[in-house]
């Protein structure tokens, strides 16, 4: 299996971190995800930095040992304020 190179996976982790900075945030309910099988929940998770606030979707799957993941959350939603 190909993977990306370990430098162009830390760059993009820094850039996500920096997207998701912030000074609070607030979890919406969740609501399962149509069409998805197995466990995925939707989140709107509502991110304030200063004045501003954001609500992000995010989307996450549960994993080994009851564990929740982030699957996917809306970068566009972040990057277009």
């Amino acid at each position: 299996m190909a993977r990306d190179p370990v430098g162009e996976v830390e760059q993009r982790m820094y850039a996500l971190a920096s997207l998701l900075e912030h000074d609070g945030f607030v979890v919406g309910n969740g609501s399962a995800v149509p069409g998805r099988t197995g466990e995925a929940v939707q989140f709107n998770v509502v991110l304030s930095r200063g004045p501003n606030t954001v609500a992000v979707p995010f989307t996450t799957v549960r994993g080994p040992d009851g564990r929740w993941f982030v699957e996917q959350l809306s970068v566009e939603t972040l990057t277009s304020q």
